[in-house]
């Protein structure tokens, strides 16, 4: 197993409410995202755990005005023609509501995880969607650095 299916695997056990979809799907979204995610020098333990908060690793999945697993908008962070990968421009909108947050002075992780999800609402402070999706990330480190650590005394 790859750090990275090791890492979904583990989201997936620590986040698994009922979605309606097989869980290999949902493992094989986690898995692109976090690949992704490594692709744009992000943190794909974040990332991934942000899309399993959003749509629950579903990748078509199309709530509200949101769109696949990072439940991006399209309207703001896809091309006006052509086709859009939902997971690039996801990763795409974290990235600009990070930068929005510096600029505003917001350092921390959490701040730009609830400006994506409030929007310009968002004042700083915190919000439980942003500790929540820390939290299972880090959760999910957690457990992948076990079981690296297990499989290498096994050996």
């Amino acid at each position: 197993m790859t750090p990275i299916t090791i890492l979904c695997t583990a989201l997936l056990e620590l986040h698994d409410p009922w979605s309606g979809i097989p869980r290999a799907e949902a493992l094989e979204t986690c898995t692109k995202v976090a690949h992704a995610a490594i692709e744009v020098g992000e943190d794909p333990a974040e990332a991934a755990a942000q899309a399993g908060i959003e749509s629950r690793w579903h990748a078509a999945a199309a709530r509200g005005l949101g769109h696949g697993p990072l439940q991006v908008l399209p309207r703001y962070y896809c091309p006006r023609s052509g086709p859009c990968d939902l997971i690039t421009a996801g990763l795409e909108a974290r990235a600009r509501w990070a930068k929005a947050m510096r600029a505003k002075g917001l350092r921390r992780p959490v701040d730009a995880l609830c400006a994506y999800h409030r929007g310009y609402a968002y004042r700083g402070g915190g919000c439980a969607y942003g500790r929540k999706v820390l939290g299972l990330a880090e959760r999910a480190r957690a457990q992948v650095e076990a079981r690296v650590a297990a499989a290498g005394e096994a050996m």
